[in-house]
């Protein structure tokens, strides 16, 4: 009955993701014919280092979120662990705005950057937003409202891509991308924030709230700090390194065939992990370890059919899509990038499969080693590779980076069920 339910409720957010997936190319074809690739580069090189910093202040928090969530409301407690969560996620994003404005300066004082002040407005807004947004999406996906989450997920994508194009259109600049980019964001935490439970007058300030929250943090979030500077290395540093050697026009004609190839997986992979992670970390939580080993083999099966079949797909369809979906000035190269990234981001789904199976068995430290070969890795191959053969072999470092890092988490899946 568990997976009947579960066979219906991926049916719908498949749809949901692939709603969301087309709405991402299209706004790729309309990015491209918006913005030169000089622009589209360092926008993208500064949003990803933005989003670096966002995920390793947030993520302890709202990671401990999807974890507890379910226990925290089965006790009568879930408007206070969710303002728990609220708090110390925007009290980490006034770090890290606070780093960006340090950053952004000190580029600036090198003349190496053409973010302007209206830019880091939006910078903050992105932050601050994307705090709000994660908290409130996450115990949507946490109480498995799959109906409500999937509209909110459309809602927001076809917003973000409408203010991003937007800015673009009155002005195509780095500040223009940004802050358009920012005020979807903005639109999008409003919807999350009006479409939540609410959270009543539970306020977490009482002594015995706190602290059990935080012990949690402790002992389950912390090591998503590392796991985010890790995975970032993992997946994102061969574009900086690309930059690096060639500069942002290179990054912006690589970034787009990227974003496509990935984007399909990665949708696909994101409707499967809101519906089979809530429900694993559910039956963990009940001590259903039967229904939790079901749960799991279902997931690692479809992620591994996903990705063949991902690879397959653009290997037939590549140069179609690159004609309907890319601009002319980012066509060169663009259908071998698609195969790769393609590759990489179906075996990077197996991974987040198995890495929230160590997570269910609270082994979340366990999963800085992976990370950190793949992170390492990718930063080796990227360095051996771009020389010889640039935007292609930014992607190949990718894919061979990321083969290593799923062998490694695989084993350490088999040493965890082993372990008591």
């Amino acid at each position: 009955m568990q997976l009947k339910a579960l066979t219906v409720a991926s049916g719908y957010m498949l749809c949901v993701y692939g709603a969301v997936g087309l709405i991402g190319v299209v706004s790729v074809r309309l990015f491209t014919e918006l913005a030169p690739p000089a622009v589209f580069g360092e926008s993208n090189l500064l949003l990803t280092m933005l989003g670096l910093g966002i995920t390793v202040s947030s993520q302890p928090f709202t990671n401990t979120q999807l974890r507890f969530h379910s226990a925290a409301a089965q006790n009568g407690r879930g408007d206070a662990y969710t303002q728990a969560v609220l708090l110390w996620s925007l009290l980490a994003g006034s770090c890290v705005y606070a780093l960006a404005i340090v950053g952004w300066m000190i580029l600036q004082s090198a003349h190496d950057t053409h973010l302007g002040s209206v830019g880091v407005l939006g910078l903050g807004g992105i932050v601050f937003a994307t705090s709000v947004r994660n908290v409130f999406y996450g115990r949507l996906q946490a109480e498995s409202r799959n109906f409500l989450y999937g509209g909110l997920l459309v809602s927001e994508a076809l917003v973000i891509a409408a203010c991003t194009a937007g800015g673009l259109y009155i002005g195509a600049s780095v500040d223009g991308y940004v802050f358009g980019h920012a005020i979807g964001l903005i639109s999008a935490a409003a919807l999350g924030f009006f479409a939540a439970p609410r959270l009543g007058a539970r306020v977490i300030t009482t002594p015995e709230r706190a602290p059990e929250f935080l012990r949690q943090v402790r002992a389950y979030g912390a090591p998503f700090a590392p796991i985010g500077i890790l995975g970032w290395l993992a997946n994102l540093s061969d574009r900086y390194v690309l930059g690096a050697l060639a500069g942002a026009a290179a990054v912006g004609r690589y970034v787009a065939p990227f974003s496509i190839a990935s984007r399909g997986m990665a949708m696909f992979g994101s409707a499967l992990n809101d519906i089979f992670r809530p429900a694993l970390f559910a039956a963990t939580n009940a001590g259903d370890r039967v229904g939790a080993r079901r749960i799991f083999a279902v997931w690692v099966a479809v992620r591994a059919a996903a990705a063949v079949a991902g690879v397959a797909g653009v290997a037939v369809a590549g140069p179609l899509i690159v004609r309907l979906l890319l601009a002319s000035d980012y066509r060169a190269g663009a259908v071998p990038i698609m195969m790769w990234i393609a590759a990489a981001y179906g075996i990077q789904g197996v991974i987040q499969t198995l890495e929230t199976g160590l997570m269910a068995r609270d082994r979340t430290r366990w999963l800085l080693g992976p990370l950190a070969v793949g992170g390492v890795l990718n930063l080796i191959f990227s360095l051996m590779l771009i020389p010889r053969y640039g935007a292609v072999g930014a992607a190949e470092a990718t894919t061979a980076s990321f083969v290593v890092q799923a062998l490694a988490t695989l084993l350490l899946l088999h040493l965890s069920a082993r372990s008591p």
